[in-house]
């Protein structure tokens, strides 16, 4: 169909300030509905009269992109990093299994049959206290990389000790056992502060819904079918085939590469172009600091809004005027300006402190200084306290004394809430725009769920109402764990992200293996059904501390994807 436009003198009519663009999309979209409604052309200014609201909008329609979803930062890498630890983690239950079930055919003993996950805590716990001086001299992906070469290479001396282990070898067993772990230790900090890097901002919640729904199918098919696997082919078998898992997860994640922009944690706050490029606040004066025009040069780069020029010209610290306009940026949000200020306290401006125990500090120091931070560490901690309420000790004992079961209700309810986790896991991912929307809501509503069906599960002598219990438990516990570490993730700097990871998992580990004597204790005491109803009050506690302090936490988000979008065309113009 021939093109044709309406007269020159009757354009204003519709196109008051219209580009070149937006006539062309005007024109096409008045040919598409001729076309379309087949019917004979009115005179160009009575169509445009009798049909302009739907024109406009088919304008609208026309010039207006279409929303798309933002792709990774680095998705490649992502896969590999993704893959390659969700096989580790694989490995890790597997190996485990086997180890217990050696151990106790050889000795009979359930105690010695427990030190084997207790010597895993052990390492794991000593790791996440060294963890950060390591983080301060190489580069994440070299740690991740290191880490999982010793897995492969202690693993192969764990399967040598254990052929013809006798009683008097157990000791050397759990001292590698030990060892294993403390290398296994640095690899979940690293994962979580890697996350971030290479799935982005925008896209961060759904990176960590996959991951968490990976670990939770991992922890299906480890602990559950691993036990079947272990008792019809034999410990032995189970364990070879566990060297060559770890070999693979070596070969993916050796090809993993170091993300653009970053660094160590030292190279990091030298540089104060890094946090920028990352999308956080930094602080504006550590990007210049170093009076040299190459620091200059990273910090307009970074996309920076300081008058960067100024300052490599005058080779001073920071031109005033930047000063002043970082503390208007800081001083504007309302809600939000005390944990700017943390994070430019403890930001990349800040001259790094040196010493081992300054480095074990810092992560600790960082989450003190972040109000948003804080404030998620104290729910950690409330919840951590009964984060040993799902162990298989205390199921065993709610299906076989509460509910008045056998020991196969045990594995139903296990299942049951490894399913729900996973069918968590895949809501989150599929609605991750709505979630990200709100992410304060999203953690209330999940711990406000999680602690009613909990105390529902506390009282009930009902396998399958027990049983219903923990499937629905499955997708607010995804919520709320999810959501919290996407948003923890995108509130810290990006430079402080792998030492306050490393202090959080200290404080996971510890609090589990104190609340496994707690529950113990208090289930010997009053029964497990109080076990269970203190886990859900403490749930309901968390939730309404979240949705006390949700504008507190939606403001942070906001402000720290804001900052990513800013950074992202501020390089895109760059």
């Amino acid at each position: 169909m021939a093109a044709w436009r309406a007269p020159a003198g009757r354009a204003i009519l519709f196109s008051d300030g219209m580009n070149p663009r937006e006539e062309e999309a005007r024109d096409h979209a008045c040919r598409i509905k001729t076309a379309l409604t087949r019917k004979a052309c009115l005179p160009y200014d009575d169509f445009i009269k009798k049909n302009i609201y739907k024109v406009k909008a088919w304008i609208k329609q026309s010039v207006q992109p279409k929303r798309s979803r933002s792709p990774m930062n680095q998705p490649r890498q992502f896969r590999w990093l993704w893959a390659g630890q969700s096989i580790s983690n694989l490995g890790d239950a597997l190996y485990l299994l086997a180890i217990v079930t050696i151990v106790y055919k050889l000795t009979g003993s359930a105690l010695f049959s427990s030190l084997v996950p207790l010597a895993r805590v052990a390492g794991q716990l000593a790791c996440g206290a060294a963890a950060p001086i390591v983080m301060d001299r190489w580069p994440l992906t070299r740690l991740i990389k290191l880490s999982q070469l010793l897995q492969v290479l202690l693993f192969l001396m764990l399967l040598l000790a254990v052929r013809g282990l006798t009683e008097d070898g157990i000791g050397y067993v759990l001292v590698l056992i030990g060892l294993l772990s403390f290398t296994d230790g640095i690899t979940t900090p690293v994962r979580n502060a890697l996350v971030p890097r290479y799935a982005g901002k925008k896209q961060l919640l759904r990176a960590n819904g996959l991951m968490s729904t990976t670990d939770q199918i991992v922890m299906m098919a480890g602990w559950a079918a691993g036990g079947i696997i272990v008792a019809w082919l034999g410990a032995s078998p189970v364990l070879n085939a566990t060297l060559g898992i770890y070999a693979a997860a070596l070969f993916m994640t050796l090809r993993l590469r170091e993300p653009e922009g970053a660094g160590t944690g030292e190279g990091a706050k030298a540089d104060g172009g890094v946090a920028a490029a990352s999308g956080t606040k930094a602080d504006v004066d550590g990007a210049v600091a170093s009076g040299a025009k190459a620091e200059a040069g990273v910090a307009a780069a970074s996309g920076m809004k300081a008058d960067v020029d100024g300052a490599a010209a005058s080779g001073t610290k920071a031109d005033a005027g930047v000063r002043k306009e970082a503390d208007a940026r800081s001083d504007a949000g309302a809600e939000w300006s005390e944990s700017a200020q943390a994070q430019r306290r403890g930001g990349s401006g800040t001259k790094p402190e040196n010493g081992a125990w300054a480095s074990i500090q810092e992560g600790w120091r960082n989450i003190w200084r972040n109000p948003v931070l804080r404030l998620i560490f104290f729910i950690e901690t409330i919840e951590g306290t009964v984060s040993a309420t799902w162990i298989g000790a205390l199921l065993l004992v709610y299906a076989t004394e509460q509910l008045g079961s056998g020991t196969q209700w045990y594995g139903f309810i296990n299942a049951g809430y490894f399913a729900g986790c996973i069918a968590g896991g895949l809501l989150v991912v599929a609605f991750t725009r709505r979630l990200s929307r709100q992410p304060a809501l999203s953690i209330a509503a999940g711990a406000g769920l999680m602690g009613l069906f909990t105390l529902a599960f506390a009282w009930t002598t009902a396998p399958l109402l027990a049983l219903a219990l923990v499937v629905l438990m499955g997708p607010p516990q995804q919520l709320r764990e999810v959501t919290r570490r996407t948003v923890f993730q995108k509130v810290c700097p990006p430079e402080q992200l792998p030492k306050v990871m490393s202090a959080e998992n200290t404080l996971v580990y510890s609090l589990f293996g104190l609340s496994v004597v707690l529950l113990s204790w208090m289930a010997d005491r009053w029964g497990v059904g109080a076990v269970y109803a203190m886990a859900g009050l403490f749930y309901l506690t968390t939730a309404i501390l979240t949705a006390l302090f949700r504008h507190r936490i939606d403001a942070a988000a906001r402000e720290a994807d804001a900052a990513e979008a800013a950074a992202e065309a501020q390089a895109a113009a760059g």
